[in-house]
């Protein structure tokens, strides 16, 4: 899947990973502070995003084509500020070439993401849909009664306990169980904030479960 694992409590003022976009480019380190992402190369700031402006994210996995058959993959974390700063952090491997180190490396900057930055912004959302406000994120609408494809349409909103959260590899969706032509697709590497839809939908689902 390239949804990873990301569930961390780490207490950390700096950390930072090296890597390489490709065999010939130069060594490049994102560093995480809680105050910012930074990204340098040969001691030069190249991209700063302060956590404040933080606001999206998507990643994935995007396959290279070759003439028959996929010869690479680019592991992609794309972070924005929903306006125009867009960090885009690509790992690159063709043929096989440190296709495990890239992976355990996308892998560690997503909890990284997560630990510095996106696990207060899911607290935050649960938080508020908890206190009965509703929260706008990827183009739907999430609230205490469930979630809202569009506004405009009366059917529109797929309550909790008709929630379905069914997985694939590269997507997931929300659907209803009573209706499931009813139902809305994110896709990790595209979608913006799909990783944060699936872990705020899980989380609530899972609250209004318990309490059922």
């Amino acid at each position: 899947s390239d949804r990873p694992k990301y569930n961390l409590s780490w207490e950390m003022e700096k950390v930072g990973i090296s890597y390489r976009t490709n065999f010939f480019s130069s060594v490049k380190t994102i560093v995480f502070t809680d105050k910012e992402i930074s990204l340098i190369s040969k001691n030069k700031v190249l991209f700063l995003i302060g956590k404040d402006e933080i606001k999206n994210i998507r990643c994935g996995i995007e396959w290279i084509s070759g003439i028959e058959f996929y010869i690479g993959r680019v592991y992609c974390i794309d972070i924005s500020d929903g306006a125009d700063k867009i960090l885009q952090i690509k790992l690159r491997s063709i043929y096989g070439y440190n296709k495990i180190i890239l992976g355990e490396k996308f892998t560690q900057i997503i909890r990284l993401l997560y630990a510095f930055y996106f696990d207060d912004i899911i607290l935050k959302f649960f938080a508020d849909v908890e206190s009965g406000s509703d929260i706008e994120i990827g183009n739907i609408t999430i609230n205490n009664k469930g979630i809202i494809f569009d506004n405009r349409k009366p059917e529109g909103i797929l309550e909790w306990g008709d929630l379905k959260i069914v997985e694939y590899s590269h997507y997931f969706a929300l659907s209803s169980k009573m209706k499931p032509d009813f139902y809305k697709a994110f896709t990790y590497l595209t979608d913006w904030n799909a990783v944060l839809i699936h872990s705020i939908s899980t989380k609530i689902k899972e609250k209004s479960e318990s309490t059922n």
